[in-house]
């Protein structure tokens, strides 16, 4: 029996969203483990330090970074994958890259500096990841 690659189906858009988020979150994590990552944080955290309003910066929990990157990789995924035009999809993306650089200024003026190379990265994974994908399939709805 031969398949016919034509007479596939479409994955639910759902699952392919799921399964994009969940290997930007992968691939951040390795990349945060093995160290790029961290290095990078640390080059912004000791800029960011020099531009402390009084004394210096606390280290904001990573925990606090993961539960915002989870969220917003998992919505960024879905979003992107179910809107029907390419210039919203930019408009979701790079919103949300915006927002997660906004955290460096306001914790800085609040005394925190966070990590923000492993959201970075995932948000950038799941971006790229999601308009690939909705450029090549339909939305079944």
């Amino acid at each position: 029996m031969t398949s016919d690659a034509s007479s596939k189906t479409d994955p639910h858009p759902g699952i392919a969203a799921l399964a994009i988020a969940a290997m930007s979150l992968l691939v951040a994590g390795v990349l945060e483990a093995i160290g790029p990552l961290r290095a990078l944080d640390e080059i912004v955290a000791s800029w960011a330090g020099g531009l402390a309003l009084g004394g210096g910066l606390a280290d904001l929990s990573m925990t606090w970074a993961w539960v915002w990157t989870v969220l917003l990789v998992f919505g960024v995924a879905f979003s992107v994958i179910h809107l029907p035009q390419r210039w919203q999809r930019w408009i979701v993306s790079l919103s949300s890259l915006v927002l997660t650089l906004g955290w460096l200024p306001v914790l800085i003026l609040i005394g925190f500096t966070a990590p923000l190379a492993m959201p970075v990265v995932a948000l950038i994974w799941a971006s790229a990841g999601s308009m690939i994908y909705a450029a090549n399939h339909s939305d079944p709805n």
